[in-house]
């Protein structure tokens, strides 16, 4: 035997003795009011763990509909974003201040005469 095997049987060795020295009741008691005692303590920390299961999931939609208005709101900027990029795509094609772009256009017009 391992020293940890002896030390947990003369632990229990020692709990038997002290037992032997209890009155009949006591025994009694323990014996069928303790799993009884132990089911409510259960139960209460299993109610208390619940409960703080059940605010995390409340917690966790909150979350979602802010998530979903955020998200809602990004949608609006990246399509308003796209309507101005592609204004100013516009704008720059068709600028002629530009010499570069009057010179494009004017060949492209040739081009189409031409054939």
């Amino acid at each position: 035997m391992t020293p940890d095997q002896v030390t947990a049987l003369n632990a229990i060795a020692l709990i038997l003795q002290q037992i032997g020295t209890w009155k009949l009741g006591t025994l009694v008691a323990v014996v069928f009011v303790g799993p009884w005692i132990m089911m409510g303590v259960a139960l209460y920390l299993f109610a208390k763990w619940f409960n703080g299961m059940r605010e995390m999931y409340k917690n966790n939609v909150i979350l979602v509909k802010n998530y979903e208005s955020i998200t809602k709101d990004h949608k609006e900027m990246i399509v308003y974003n796209t309507q101005i990029m592609t204004e100013v795509k516009e704008t720059a094609d068709n600028n002629l201040f530009c010499p570069i772009n009057r010179d494009r256009i004017h060949q492209r017009e040739v081009k189409e005469i031409k054939p």
